[in-house]
């Protein structure tokens, strides 16, 4: 079991993505930094993503003194790496030993403005998706995260590494380093949900980006690592909650021949993905006079609002409506969380 990060995060502290295009990306509505932003515990935490698309190891340190430093970042992320390999591909060498110096020039720079801040590398995370080390790029990509993770140990004096959801290292002074293996999580998450040994379409859009997925996935490596609690994913359901009371006068004819068709909207209307009903038999006595409950499911507001339109629908209401005392409806889309069981 990895250890997190190695001291809670206040709302005075301010964290900064440093990176190519999967920092910038954490920005979109489904970003992983928008979730990050949304985390229970931190809602005051202030992020910022200093993505780029192409970028390249050798150009940290320019990127931080005009970008990065003005943010006075008290925690540092710097996912950058992945741009070096892929351009390999296109006939560009990575040269080990310059992005090493690149890595120790920005630790300096940083700690220079911050002395007292947390600075975290990333690994490189995915170039192929195929969990058994046979994506052309592979090799090299373990080759620049064992470089990170060794240079993170260097600039430690060698203390070993734990510091995070994936690993680290951390320094006894204030200067505090600590890397964190987002390959490896990714990686050991493919092992499980690429049984196909799929290329792309699991955490990516092509291999490289993240798709919707992924961004999650990274927010909730994330979150784990700084110890957050993000907020339940909602899903693609969204609920249509009907609550019914029926006017004393109805009588048992006239409630049966209202439930029976409203039982049967769900295969009369094919934009209805389940629907289900009830009669109260709460113990508590807090219903307030509702005695039937009906819950419909759609994928989409459309499909909901559809629904509501449709003539079916309408006909159905023009029948209810002489029988009920009171309705009572509530739509939320539904957000899965956590439970002990099994």
């Amino acid at each position: 079991m990895n250890a997190p990060f190695s001291r809670a995060l206040t709302p005075e502290d301010r964290v900064v993505v440093l990176g190519d295009s999967l920092a910038m990306s954490g920005n979109r509505p489904y970003g992983f930094l928008t979730l990050l932003r949304d985390a229970e515990s931190c809602e005051d935490l202030t992020w910022w993503a200093v993505g780029r698309s192409g970028d390249r190891w050798d150009t940290a340190l320019a990127r931080f003194e005009t970008e990065v430093r003005p943010l006075r970042p008290t925690v540092l992320l710097v996912m950058l790496g992945l741009n070096d390999i892929w351009q390999q591909a296109r006939g560009q060498v990575w040269e080990v030993a310059r992005t090493r110096q690149a890595v120790q020039d920005l630790a300096t720079a940083y700690f220079h403005n911050v002395p007292a801040g947390d600075l975290v590398f990333c690994s490189p995370l995915l170039i192929g998706e195929k969990f058994d080390g046979s994506n052309s790029l592979d090799r090299d990509l373990s080759a620049m995260t064992d470089m990170l993770s060794e240079a993170v140990q260097e600039w430690n004096g060698g203390s070993a590494a734990g510091g995070g959801a994936a690993g680290g290292a951390e320094s006894t002074g204030s200067r505090r380093v600590h890397f964190l293996n987002l390959r490896k999580l990714a990686l050991e998450y493919l092992q499980v949900h690429n049984p196909a040994q799929k290329p792309h379409s699991v955490l990516t859009v092509d291999g490289i980006q993240l798709n919707k997925v992924g961004q999650q996935f990274i927010a909730q490596q994330l979150a784990d690592y700084f110890q957050l609690q993000l907020p339940a994913p909602a899903s693609d359901a969204l609920r249509h909650v009907v609550f019914l009371q029926f006017k004393p006068e109805a009588g048992p004819a006239q409630t049966r021949e209202v439930l029976t068709a409203f039982q049967a909207l769900g295969r009369r209307i094919e934009v209805v993905a389940a629907i289900e009903s009830g009669t109260n038999n709460s113990p508590e006595g807090l219903a307030d006079g509702f005695t039937h409950a009906f819950t419909l499911t759609f994928r989409s507001t459309a499909d909901r609002d559809t629904y509501l339109n449709h003539p079916i629908h309408q006909a159905f209401v023009q029948l209810a409506l002489p029988a009920l005392q009171r309705v009572c409806v509530l739509d939320y889309w539904a957000q899965v969380h956590p439970t002990t069981a099994k």
